[in-house]
């Protein structure tokens, strides 16, 4: 019975029992490469990587692309900084179904969880250059009406909040001098009170804008009350027409800008616009599959996956494409990971993706770069069709309607707390009564009647839960992921995805660790994702788009699963927020965290 004493004593005294099998081993957040030893004290030379980047291609990845490419040689620096490195790299798409025809402007998927091998030699017409804002034009949508708000708000910035990237109240009548209703006497959409704003946006632009009000135009909804959505986010933009490269190559200050027109004539406000193309002018027609240590240069040429407006982009599952493409048993791997020479030697199947990356003395590092949440279907569930019958059967198990509405579904083991939570707030806004309904967001902790308030709001969360069995629980590719590797501890998971940036405030300043890292306010971040999940539910109609977190690169819906999935990983997990400015910056903290596990 000592052992049971000396359990007890382990728990009650706040100690961890890591079981041996665990999935993730603690290490001191302290270790440098430099201190991994052999027994005899002998350095074990270079630390080997072996990297599955995971990159979102939908048609709102343009600018995350390029920053990833651009950030590329600071993260490899700062991956050596503390000792050599040996590096193999492989990229595929979330995409989990196959396209049927080539979409203009990106790599082909024809098979999924295939290493892409392509780069990229252009973007659609999505990525032209705006910048969210709340504009109007009245009557809505007259393309060729100049917008002022556009031009006198290039400038445009969100100060310190409790969210700083969301916008405060109603923003169309922040100035004083915009309506408070619209054309058809219906008051506009006001947000949450997240933060308080400016009218100053951009600090992107490399000179100041001297452009005529007429050559910005507005883009928005049908109805000027959806300009803004229940979180707050905007759903108008504004975009500079052009009719020169050299206009935007001023504007944006990068030699590579181009002045796009998709179809028409150029200089046509109803269509043109700045374009950064992509970076891949000096890419080869077919690249490796697998790059290695004196190939690296040519990451920036994988890594352009292109960008896709496709239905089938559109229909993200990241986890199931990197599961597809690593396993040893899978369509990727036919044949196995090893076979014979001819002369009984075995060796790596050269036509096996999981043999050709994945090495047994380096560590396996998954990293997923989405603006969006993932929809891995469960993998008994076949999408891989071929044929115009295959499809329809397809179509019956998951219909189309589906795909763009998937983050807003749980899985099969009970739904997504936030989603939950978000189901919970959408449900009280149709009650007669909203006030006597319940949700997480309703309580307020010290207040008399806290307790009862949650117990209420739980009920209300447990009605509303989102369960969806054809959707596979994240726990399933944790384990899957896991597998791939006897010692689990080298296998890594880092999820560079949306989250809320909302940031911890005290006396009105921001709040910051002793590392000088800005504090996370995790109660209004919990309140954001809740919000955009409602949002998702309710902003349904056209051009309404909610988000979590807005950015220089754009904006990102809240990643949960990729989320969750990190989570899943202990510490050897890690999430980074892609609405970060710098994501140079993040790649090198995720260089850091690597030279820790």
């Amino acid at each position: 019975m000592r052992w049971l004493a000396l359990l007890f004593f382990m728990f009650s005294s706040g100690c961890v029992v890591v079981p041996p099998d665990s999935a993730w081993t603690a290490t001191s957040d302290t270790a440098s490469v430099s201190d991994t030893l052999l027994s005899d004290g002998v350095s074990n030379g270079p630390r080997k990587y072996d990297f599955l980047w995971v990159i979102d291609h939908s048609s709102s990845m343009c600018k995350q692309q390029l920053a990833l490419s651009a950030g590329f040689a600071d993260f490899l620096e700062a991956l050596k900084k503390n000792g050599e490195a040996d590096v193999q790299m492989a990229v595929v798409t979330v995409q989990q179904i196959p396209d049927t025809s080539t979409a203009s402007g990106s790599v082909t998927v024809k098979k999924v969880g295939e290493f892409n091998h392509r780069a990229a030699s252009a973007f659609p017409p999505n990525c032209i250059e705006h910048y969210r804002a709340p504009c109007f034009v009245d009557p809505p949508n007259d393309a060729t009406t100049p917008s002022e708000q556009c031009r006198a708000g290039f400038n445009f910035q969100f100060t310190a909040g409790k969210n700083y990237q969301m916008p405060a109240t109603s923003l169309l009548n922040m100035d004083g001098d915009d309506p408070a209703v619209d054309s058809a006497g219906k008051p506009q959409h006001a947000g949450p009170p997240y933060g308080d704003v400016l009218r100053h946006y951009a600090p992107y632009l490399a000179v100041p804008d001297d452009s005529k009000a007429n050559e910005w135009r507005c883009v928005q909804p049908t109805a000027l009350s959806q300009v803004t959505n229940d979180n707050g986010s905007i759903n108008s933009y504004c975009q500079r027409h052009c009719s020169f490269d050299t206009e935007c190559q001023k504007l944006l200050g990068n030699q590579s800008a181009i002045c796009y027109t998709p179809g028409g004539t150029a200089g046509d406000p109803k269509t043109s616009g700045c374009m950064l193309p992509p970076n891949t002018k000096d890419c080869p027609d077919v690249l490796p599959s697998v790059v290695k240590n004196d190939q690296l240069d040519l990451f920036h040429c994988i890594a352009t996956v292109g960008a896709s407006s496709s239905v089938q982009s559109g229909f993200e599952g990241g986890l199931r494409s990197a599961w597809i493409a690593l396993d040893p048993a899978g369509a990727n791997c036919p044949g196995g990971p090893s076979i014979d020479d001819g002369n009984g030697k075995s060796i790596k199947n050269p036509d096996c993706q999981f043999a050709q990356l994945v090495r047994d003395d380096a560590y396996l590092v998954i990293v997923v770069v989405s603006d969006d949440d993932d929809c891995s279907v469960d993998l008994k569930i076949s999408l891989a069709y071929e044929s115009p019958d295959e499809k329809i059967a397809v179509k019956a198990i998951l219909p189309t309607e589906d795909w763009n509405s998937c983050q807003s579904k749980g899985d099969a083991v009970g739904g997504n707390r936030r989603v939950n939570e978000g189901n919970c707030l959408y449900t009280k806004s149709k009650q007669p009564i909203p006030a006597d309904y319940k949700c997480p967001a309703d309580c307020v902790v010290g207040a008399a009647d806290y307790d009862a308030c949650v117990a209420a709001a739980e009920l209300n969360v447990q009605k509303n839960r989102a369960v969806d069995p054809r959707f596979a629980p994240v726990s399933d590719f944790v384990n899957r992921f896991r597998g791939l590797k006897s010692d689990q501890a080298k296998v890594i998971f880092a999820a560079i995805t949306g989250d809320s940036p909302a940031q911890a405030f005290q006396g009105g300043k921001p709040q910051f660790d002793k590392a000088g890292s800005a504090s996370a306010d995790d109660a209004q971040k919990v309140t954001d994702a809740s919000a955009f999940y409602k949002a998702l539910r309710h902003n349904i109609s056209a051009r309404q788009a909610p988000y979590v977190c807005a950015g220089r690169n754009g904006e990102s819906g809240y990643g949960s699963r990729y989320i969750e999935m990190a989570s899943g990983f202990g510490q050897n997990g890690m999430v980074a927020n892609i609405c970060n400015d710098d994501l140079s910056a993040t790649l090198n903290d995720l260089a850091t965290f690597l030279a820790t596990r």
